[in-house]
């Protein structure tokens, strides 16, 4: 967890008594450190901030809401005029809480404890959602139907895992034997089965995997499917072609080879 206190001789009896919680308190003297490095992409368990009065711990608390990081502000000074306007103030979300740095141990634990609870549910949500989207495309699990682009696809079951694993794989090739036994509980048939081939193609044509949407679905001979996601094609000028029609990788003035495809790895 990040701790903020201005006070060192305060600052070291707190982080002792979060070391003794079962916590590891990284020590920040103000925010501006812990800001800097949240906006660079690292992320804490839970912020814990000693409030000295300035309004700076409101500014870290709207920041983490942000990134669904959980925060604790604690006042330095209890009584009931300060619970009071904190209770009228403080943001309603059960990633926000506030109590007195002279709280007993088991309170500090319980309210730690209860906002890990919370930051950890806060977080799985955010990576699934993050995980359902790509480009243009959205997936709604459950209901087997991508958004793209301001209309809803409505795909069946087996077509809808199978995008998704697609997506999720994005840059990748994915073996046959692999998707078939995503898809069909049977054994992997021998050659001259279409199946798969039929399920992949009604993918691509109602998802529209072309260059002109980001993303473009080809088959790799002997192997499988690769999605790749290529750099969205602009009106053609007769006679010429440009770096702007190219899939990410290509450079300018190189000529790929035929059958030969390239995407940026992600």
């Amino acid at each position: 967890m990040a701790l903020i206190d201005g006070l060192a001789t305060q600052r070291v009896q707190l982080r002792r008594r979060l070391e003794h919680a079962g916590c590891t308190p990284v020590l920040f003297e103000d925010s501006s450190e812990l800001l800097a490095l949240l906006c660079s992409g690292r992320r804490f368990d839970l912020l814990l901030i000693v409030e000295d009065g300035a309004s700076t711990w409101r500014q870290l608390v709207t920041v983490c809401g942000v990134f669904g990081i959980p925060a604790l502000v604690l006042a330095g000074k209890s009584g009931f005029k300060q619970a009071h306007t904190w209770a009228h103030d403080f943001p309603v979300s059960p990633l926000f809480d506030f109590t007195f740095l002279n709280c007993p141990e088991i309170e500090l634990r319980q309210r730690i404890l209860k906002l890990l609870h919370h930051g950890a549910q806060c977080q799985d949500q955010l990576v699934k959602a993050k995980g359902l989207v790509f480009g243009n495309y959205k997936f709604h699990e459950g209901l087997c139907v991508v958004s793209h682009r301001g209309r809803e696809i409505n795909l069946q079951p087996r077509q809808f895992k199978l995008a998704l694993e697609l997506f999720r794989n994005t840059g990748s090739v994915l073996e046959r034997n692999r998707l078939w036994a995503l898809l069909w509980t049977t054994p992997f048939p021998s050659k001259g089965v279409r199946t798969l081939d039929v399920c992949v193609a009604n993918v691509r044509r109602k998802l529209e995997l072309f260059p002109e949407n980001g993303f473009a679905l080809k088959s790799v001979y002997g192997r499988g499917y690769q999605l790749l996601a290529v750099a969205p094609l602009k009106a053609p000028v007769p006679g010429f072609v440009t770096a702007d029609r190219m899939p990410v990788g290509w450079a300018a003035n190189s000529s790929p080879a035929l059958g030969q495809a390239s995407a940026s790895p992600h």
